[in-house]
């Protein structure tokens, strides 16, 4: 649980839990498992695909100094991304007038409860982040098929916001925040590590944006994402189990670093041992909802309790979870 000397987000009402009928929580959440099937659920693994995951897992390595990744491609300035894009990404023509160039600074204040007094601020100074908005078809042409309102580029000191995505809110949004602390964890290394599937990795960056100064995640909030955004929401709620599974110092850990032992310790002294080895190997996150799910139908109660928060993140992650066991067969 996140401590109290930064924004707070688990704060328990006393209010008790209301009466919401079957059909508009199978409604609700029915969509959100579906849009999470059609777009998390993997196809069986091809001998191609493991070949092409080996050679992920290569670009993601690190080159490790006292503690820190230190990105292969650095820039300083637009001209020198415009290089990058031309020689690493086989860009023909950049036009720099479309580009523009936003500090990183209101949401690196805002993280600030996550990585500071840690190697990670090291790590910002001696390699500051670059943040480039750039229109939608130079990011397809450098990254086809990516369809991404924003991205830190793996190995560089380079995010990239899609000028054209009607949700970016630049500078100082949600999304914004959300690509400069993928940087934060890259420099930490707890992308390289490889030791949380994709849901998890997204889910604890919404959740760390989430409990930020400045970023208000409400039912409001999840409930106006776009249908394409549905997975992010469900990702960010099962995440929350993470969180509240220890101190605020184990969830740094686990966010900069990929180091979850004392969270695994947590998780497993509610849900019983190695229950979080085996929900943290589940790469799809609706195949991670049903495992907890198939053992115990109220398994948020265990983290949160039974009383409704009356706003915020845990009023929406309880929603999603209580209207849960409708969907699912009972354990």
């Amino acid at each position: 649980m996140l401590m109290a000397t930064h924004p707070p987000m688990r704060q328990k009402s006393k209010t008790l839990r209301p009466a919401i009928s079957r059909a508009s929580r199978v409604r609700i959440w029915g969509a959100a498992l579906l849009s999470g099937l059609l777009v998390a659920c993997p196809a069986k693994t091809s001998t191609k695909e493991a070949k092409r995951e080996d050679k992920l897992a290569e670009v993601l390595k690190c080159h490790r100094d006292q503690r820190l990744c230190i990105p292969k491609h650095i820039v300083q300035d637009k001209e020198g991304f415009a290089e990058f894009l031309k020689f690493e990404k086989g860009v023909k023509e950049v036009d720099l007038s479309k580009i523009k160039v936003h500090s990183p600074e209101a949401a690196l204040k805002r993280l600030e409860w996550l990585y500071k007094g840690t190697p990670v601020e090291e790590g910002l100074q001696r390699v500051p982040l670059k943040v480039f908005e750039v229109p939608n078809a130079l990011l397809e042409e450098a990254f086809p098929g990516s369809e991404s309102a924003g991205m830190h580029i793996s190995n560089t000191n380079i995010v990239l916001l899609n000028s054209n995505d009607k949700n970016m809110n630049i500078p100082n949004g949600f999304i914004f925040t959300h690509e400069v602390a993928h940087y934060l964890s890259w420099l930490g290394g707890a992308i390289s590590s490889r030791k949380m599937p994709t849901w998890m990795l997204e889910g604890l960056t919404n959740l760390s944006v989430c409990c930020s100064p400045g970023i208000e995640c409400n039912t409001k909030f999840f409930g106006d994402l776009p249908r394409k955004h549905e997975p992010y929401a469900m990702a960010t709620f099962m995440v929350s189990l993470v969180e509240l599974s220890a101190d605020q110092d184990a969830y740094r850990r686990a966010f900069l670093y990929g180091d979850f032992e004392c969270i695994e310790k947590g998780f497993d002294a509610k849900m019983g041992e190695g229950v979080f080895a085996q929900f943290q190997g589940e790469e799809d996150i609706v195949a991670a909802v049903r495992f907890l799910m198939r053992m115990d139908k109220y398994f948020y109660e265990k983290f949160m309790g039974k009383e409704v928060p009356k706003d915020g993140l845990n009023a929406a992650a309880y929603q999603f979870f209580d209207g849960l066991w409708m969907i699912f067969p009972k354990p």
